[in-house]
């Protein structure tokens, strides 16, 4: 009897494009490649986001997910994506190249704190006909945020909960005017979670910092109907948000996943660094001090390049001889790319090599603290 050999096929559907291995023409592993638009600074990347893995019960420990993800990081390849993301369990993902890239972020503040907050604006549920108000807060506060989503017609909006399978329902709040000034969802009761013994607010936005106390004073009396001492908020761990938070005593846990959660790998080097180019030229516009000449050699499993400062701009190119030289994995790279890890400790981790003027390899990678908003994962 002849066994039919796996086969992988892909296949578009409405959220992506759905990777299967096959047995006998049955699907028996799985994941879907969603196509995103990615922050990095001022720069953006064509990022794939892994989403929906698994594998039949009866299927699994046969490697069959290895197959899966590593056909799927060369279709990604073929297929022009410049990165890729993912959230996922814990010490498995780095077997195919990805790695930590995103800390996470809660900040609790106290009910009877946050009653306090004054409030000069209308709130009322969010709809359809608030998004483009909304749209733009969004964008002008995400503007620098390096793993940010840029949300195109299909985004979600204010409608994901903190967590898997959780929904959220979103608010606006309006000036005088009737204009949406700011916005914000918290996780609700649903079918799927009936009942909620949290305020967890997952997304917030404001046209101005002067709204922000709006946006406190109504989770505060969210609280206070569903009588809960404390609230929490997700938010990435630089925004002004939660620098505004600070004045009611917040509480902030920041945690960086060593090998599971928030994940991510180059798929392309040069063009990879071709599209962060105008990010890396205005961080080392900001240097002012670097000078024109300097360069890094990056040395990578996936290829190698040079970062050349002129003096005006970031140039890629094909010159080996650079001021100085980083060889490292390009799970590290993107480490240091996200921000996740800044050039100082990139250079201590096992496996990275560097000799020479690290100069301007330090201006262009320092640390950051990237976020992705729960609404855009996948």
């Amino acid at each position: 009897m002849t066994i039919e050999q796996p086969q992988i096929r892909s296949r578009p559907d409405g959220w992506g494009t759905v990777q299967e291995l096959l047995i006998e023409d049955r699907v028996a592993s799985y994941l879907t490649v969603v196509e995103r638009t990615m922050r990095i600074g001022v720069s953006t990347v064509r990022m794939g986001g892994i989403g929906g893995v698994g594998t039949h019960e009866e299927h699994r420990g046969k490697g069959y997910a290895r197959r899966v993800l590593e056909h799927s990081v060369r279709w990604m390849a073929e297929n022009g994506y410049d990165c890729s993301t993912l959230f996922g369990i814990s010490d498995f993902y780095h077997k195919f190249g990805y790695a930590a890239c995103f800390p996470e972020c809660v900040i609790k503040v106290r009910t009877r704190a946050a009653e306090q907050a004054s409030k000069s604006l209308s709130v009322r549920p969010f709809t359809p006909d608030d998004l483009p108000a909304v749209r733009a807060i969004y964008d002008a506060e995400n503007a620098l945020l390096t793993g940010a989503i840029v949300r195109g017609e299909s985004a979600r909006w204010l409608t994901q909960g903190t967590g898997y399978g959780r929904q959220a329902k979103g608010f606006v709040f309006c000036d005088a005017s009737g204009e949406v000034a700011a916005y914000a969802a918290y996780d609700a009761a649903s079918d799927s979670n009936p009942i909620t013994y949290e305020v967890a607010v997952g997304e917030v936005g404001a046209r101005s910092p002067e709204y922000y106390s709006d946006i406190v004073r109504w989770a505060a009396e969210l609280a206070i109907t569903m009588r809960v001492g404390e609230i929490s908020f997700q938010l990435p761990p630089d925004s002004a948000f939660g620098a505004y938070l600070t004045f009611y005593g917040a509480e902030q846990s920041l945690s960086y996943p060593r090998c599971w959660d928030g994940m991510g790998r180059i798929i392309r080097l040069k063009p990879f660094l071709e599209a962060t180019l105008p990010e890396w030229t205005r961080r080392a516009r900001e240097a002012k001090r670097l000078e024109p000449g300097a360069s890094a050699r990056l040395v990578t499993d996936l290829g190698e390049a040079t970062l050349v400062w002129d003096g005006e701009s970031v140039a890629l190119s094909e010159e080996e001889n650079a001021s100085g030289t980083v060889t490292l994995g390009q799970d590290r790279l993107m480490q240091a790319a996200m921000g996740y890890h800044g050039a100082e400790t990139i250079l201590l981790l096992p496996g990275v090599q560097a000799q020479g003027d690290l100069t301007l390899f330090r201006t262009l990678f320092p640390r950051r603290l990237p976020y992705m908003w729960r609404a855009d994962r996948f």
